[in-house]
């Protein structure tokens, strides 16, 4: 009678189990090498870790001579000959064999197969033969295995396991190489100031040689896909949109030559996926840094608009955007870009009728290099006036000057952010 095994921590022991005590395989006829019978399941490998839900049992397996194979080329797998632990092998109570392998040339050697459980390592035992084989010059083995006594019992080998991820090999087993090119870091974004325009570049770093790999760009400006293509690892401002049936048409050039125009404000990103130039397949898409283009204040991005009365506060807007100037005026003066500030902020005091009002010469330049300074001073309404005033700060372009600058400043000089406390 088979020793039926409930669960994981749970089984009978009705009857005692006994060894099969037969000597069948030494009365096979003709040469056990020649069997046609093959364990090819790579989960019985000692190396693999059993998992819920899926659970190898020999105890209505066909008893004879089997070969194993599972690793592509590989023929001379056998099973250990030590114990494996428990849960291995795909199963929950592992056989092994307590002996030796023969060399080639000698009798088929009898050995004893252990089934290790809970209680032992060796707790029931089963009797197998073993024979040494060969075929053009290469050793292996065959295995006369019988039915296991009990439920979840399995044949371990010492077999490898699987490639996994993106690993792969002609065989699916080791040694196993990475199938798509990869990243020695994530893509990083950048601003790139060109003559007459500004470029947003996808920065791709692989730890393979560029001249091997191919790489698909996904761009997404504000969560939004606006464009994707082999190879297309940099956007520019560089020709105008139009809005045809809604949607939005470089006037020249390639799409990708004017994503970026009237772009101000907004957040970038990039996905990337590599390939190498003699497969089909892409590796999984990896995400950019997130870039903002536009302006922001200095420090932190943020200003305080609670102030005290004749305190003066300080700071400085700057331009994550290269400015440079359109082919229009390439040849003509270049003034350069101006910026006016307006707002109201709360003066820091008993009483919400007092205000203070930004600091009347609020027009600066703005450059590359050089961020706008503007100040803040508190001053008192002389007016009662209970309703609470807006904190907030409001910024636009000089129209004649930002005019002259690339298309992803056109038609923005009035829609520049407003910081609100």
């Amino acid at each position: 009678m088979k020793l039926f095994i409930f669960s994981k921590f749970t089984w009978i022991l009705s009857l005692a189990i006994c060894t099969n005590g037969n000597e069948d395989c030494l009365a096979t006829e003709g040469d056990p090498c020649d069997t046609d019978l093959v364990l090819t399941d790579w989960h019985r490998s000692i190396r693999y870790d059993t998992e819920p839900g899926f659970i190898i049992s020999d105890d209505f397996i066909v008893d004879g001579w089997y070969k194993l194979r599972n690793e592509g080329d590989r023929i001379d797998i056998r099973m250990p000959t030590s114990q494996p632990g428990l849960f291995k092998c795909g199963t929950l109570f592992p056989v092994w064999i307590n002996g030796t392998y023969p060399a080639l040339g000698d009798d088929i050697e009898t050995v004893i197969g252990c089934v290790y459980t809970l209680a032992s390592t060796c707790d029931y035992s089963i009797d197998l033969c073993i024979k040494a084989c060969s075929v053009d010059e290469q050793l292996y083995f065959v295995h006369y295995l019988t039915d296991t006594p009990g439920t979840q019992m399995s044949y371990c080998t010492d077999s490898l396991l699987i490639c996994e991820g993106s690993m792969t090999s002609s065989t699916g087993f080791p040694p196993c190489d990475d199938i798509f090119p990869t990243h020695k870091e994530e893509p990083m974004i950048t601003f790139n100031a060109k003559e007459f325009s500004v470029s947003t570049v996808c920065n791709i770093n692989p730890t393979e040689a560029p001249d091997d790999i191919e790489f698909y760009v996904w761009w997404y400006i504000d969560d939004e896909l606006v464009y994707e293509q082999l190879n297309a690892n940099e956007i520019s401002d560089e020709y105008d949109v139009v809005v045809d049936e809604g949607k939005t048409i470089c006037k020249e050039g390639e799409p990708h030559q004017c994503i970026l125009s009237r772009r101000l404000g907004s957040y970038i990103q990039c996905d990337v996926s590599l390939r190498f130039k003699d497969q089909d397949a892409f590796s999984p898409a990896v995400r950019s840094n997130t870039i903002y283009a536009g302006l922001t204040i200095e420090p932190n991005n943020t200003i305080d608009f609670v102030i005290g009365v004749n305190e003066i506060i300080e700071f400085n807007v700057s331009s994550t955007i290269p400015i440079v100037y359109g082919k229009t005026y390439q040849d003509v003066c270049k003034t350069t870009p101006l910026l006016s500030c307006e707002g109201e902020v709360k003066i820091n005091a008993a009483t919400t009728s007092e205000i203070a009002n930004v600091e009347e010469s609020c027009q600066k330049s703005i450059t590359n290099d050089s961020p706008a300074t503007f100040m803040i001073s508190g001053t008192k309404d002389i007016m009662i006036n209970f309703l609470n005033k807006a904190s907030y700060i409001t910024f636009e372009g000089d129209r004649t000057t930002f005019n002259r600058a690339s298309n992803i400043w056109k038609d923005r000089l009035t829609h520049f952010p407003t910081f609100k406390k």
